[in-house]
């Protein structure tokens, strides 16, 4: 059920389903009255069909989307409501990146969470990491074909699964509380997962990512070789996340997902935000010393992070090119409240959508525009960066829907027209989309893979 009649989007993807109001414009959401149809079906909880809920289900969908499309992201939530963990919109937004064919469309009127979420200087880590997750899932075999094998050198005594479990096997070795044999692992100080096994009164401490590398890939190449996850995840053995690979090979990962220095024990110096604070340090000029005094650690360590040698960032590009990042903003109030803070928010397209447009809105500034003003040359790159790409602007429909005068809709489109603004109008309370005898529906100039047919 991708497809939508909404007229800006051409499918809907919803990994959540669920809100609550916070502003006028919330007065009569669709959502909610959809999701009470609803009730005890597709999802949507029987005691209380508008609570905010996951759908891990759901977050594959656009992968399976060949044709590219334009994506409105959530519309029966908001994507940065409080119950909706990072974690969570790590996934979605790893979903989107890997989704490259698809244009997603994200609208909040949470837009201080939105910028949160994006500001922490992790994330583009905590994406990465997902990412991984995600791509390990997509090669995974389903869970239901487990397959054992013997452990090397355990012939007979034990067995591990590619699902990374690890069993007794032989007469008198399951017991009553564990009818399988399969052994509960323990938890290392690194974060790993080990087995102990036993041959002839000798006990042995080995974790389970060796044990399913050497029973379904082969031995290590070499002595000093290591095992990897490749997802980043110690505790996921599964043997599509493992490899056999060097220390460099396991820091590089350890790099890229941001999780470098979590442990106690030989561990990296600092965290992505502990790195993007230093480089800020020195970017406003602090010496060398001072910064490494700071830290703990030598001036050569500061200088290799400072110049791009250490800690560097995944090869994503970042903000997502294929994200447009939105507002709502119902009134003046809410336009003066949300926008400046969208503003600040980096993002290949920012956008605005005036409905249910409840009053007239002066965009003023907002969208860097003002009678007669030309920036000099110095200050264009800046003012093109510091501005709204798009508007959208529609009556409120349904049951109880509030007037709209259409002298606010043509205000709206009048200073969009005058700032450059490509200008969407959705539809009147009587579903009619003319405004001024045409459609308009103009879409951002996007240049590349991703431009809007």
């Amino acid at each position: 059920m991708a497809a939508t009649r909404i007229e800006w989007a051409d499918a809907v993807w919803n990994p959540v389903t669920g809100c609550s109001p916070v502003s006028e414009g919330c007065q009569n959401c669709y959502a909610r009255r959809f999701a009470h149809r609803m009730r005890g079906r597709f999802g949507y909880p029987e005691d209380e069909p508008f609570r905010v809920t996951l759908h891990p289900e759901r977050l594959k969908e656009p992968l399976r989307w060949k044709r590219p499309r334009r994506v409105f992201v959530g519309s029966m939530t908001d994507l940065f409501h409080d119950d909706i963990h990072d974690e969570y919109l790590d996934r979605v937004f790893a979903v989107m990146a890997l989704a490259r064919q698809h244009t997603f469309l994200v609208l909040t009127k949470r837009p201080s969470r939105m910028r949160a979420y994006l500001a922490e200087a992790s994330r583009v880590f905590a994406v990465q990491k997902a990412i991984d997750g995600i791509m390990i899932d997509l090669v995974a075999r389903p869970a239901t074909e487990e397959e054992w094998r013997a452990v090397p050198g355990y012939e007979g005594l034990y067995e591990v699964s590619n699902r990374g479990r690890v069993r007794r096997t032989g007469v008198g070795t399951k017991g009553r509380r564990n009818p399988d044999g399969v052994l509960r692992p323990r938890t290392t100080r690194g974060g790993y997962q080990s087995v102990c096994l036993s041959r002839e009164g000798h006990v042995r401490q080995v974790r389970i990512n060796r044990l399913v590398l050497e029973a379904f890939v082969g031995p290590p190449p070499s002595p000093d070789a290591e095992a990897r996850h490749l997802n980043g995840e110690p505790t996921d053995n599964r043997v599509e996340n493992l490899a056999w690979g060097s220390k460099k090979d396991n820091m590089a990962d350890a790099s890229r997902h941001g999780t470098a220095g979590i442990w106690m024990k030989g561990r990296a110096k600092f965290t992505p935000q502990q790195v993007a604070e230093i480089r800020e340090l020195r970017a406003k000029g602090h010496k060398l010393d001072d910064i490494a005094t700071r830290y703990g650690t030598t001036r050569k360590h500061i200088s290799a992070i400072c110049l791009d040698h250490k800690y560097r960032p995944p090869m994503i590009p970042w903000p997502l090119p294929n994200v447009w990042l939105g507002v709502t903003a119902e009134n003046q109030a809410q336009a003066d409240k949300r926008i400046p803070i969208l503003l600040k928010i980096p993002a290949a397209v920012r956008w605005v959508s005036c409905e249910p447009l409840l009053g007239p809105i002066n965009l003023g500034r907002l969208v860097w525009f003002r009678e007669g003003f030309d920036p000099p040359w110095f200050q264009q790159q800046f003012y093109r960066r510091r501005r709204i790409d798009w508007v959208v602007c529609g009556a409120e429909t349904g049951p109880g829907a509030r007037p709209c005068d259409p002298e606010w809709v043509r205000s709206l489109r009048d200073q969009c027209q005058a700032a450059g603004v490509p200008f969407f109008f959705k539809r009147w309370s009587d579903g009619s989309r003319l405004l001024d005898g045409r459609e308009w529906n103009e879409l951002p100039r996007v240049c590349g893979a991703n431009a809007p047919e």
